[in-house]
């Protein structure tokens, strides 16, 4: 869903230009990968977190098929890291974490009232929480960066 786009220093745009090509760049992406290992876990406790009415918390919640859908992606080249926090639907479920966001309307059928339909109040949690861990990420990414910069 969303990407966190780390503005670099131009010392670290240089860094990643020397890195270019060498044979350090796969020890770049492998401690890029390893610095950020945290920052989809924010996402995950956020969905986990979202009020339910029936106050199932288990393995077969809506709320955790959305945090087992939340992924990581780091991609590192010579002009820029971006590291994607991303929900990728799996099991039926592909428009479930763009209902709970409120990006669609979640109308559904209001089980044994025929007839009937019920639309589902949107619970955002992806944007606020990929908020928080942005300037924490940024950090690490540029510290990573000025460590390899010793290297070169």
């Amino acid at each position: 869903m969303d990407n966190v786009r780390v503005d670099l220093t131009a010392a670290s745009k240089r860094t990643l230009k020397n890195l270019e090509g060498t044979d350090l760049m796969p020890s770049l992406r492998k401690a890029m990968r390893k610095a950020t290992r945290g920052s989809d876990l924010t996402v995950k406790r956020a969905a986990r977190a979202l009020p339910s009415k029936s106050h199932d918390t288990g393995t077969d919640s809506l709320r955790a098929e959305v945090a087992r859908s939340v992924k990581r992606r780091v991609r590192v080249n010579s002009r820029e890291v971006m590291v994607g926090i991303l929900i990728v639907p799996h099991g039926g479920k592909s428009n479930l974490a763009r209902a709970m966001e409120g990006t669609i309307h979640w109308q559904h059928m209001v089980y044994g009232r025929k007839g009937t339909e019920d639309l589902q109040e949107p619970q955002p949690f992806f944007f606020q929480a990929i908020a928080e861990i942005t300037p924490g990420v940024e950090s690490e990414v540029i510290r990573v960066l000025d460590e390899f910069a010793k290297d070169i």
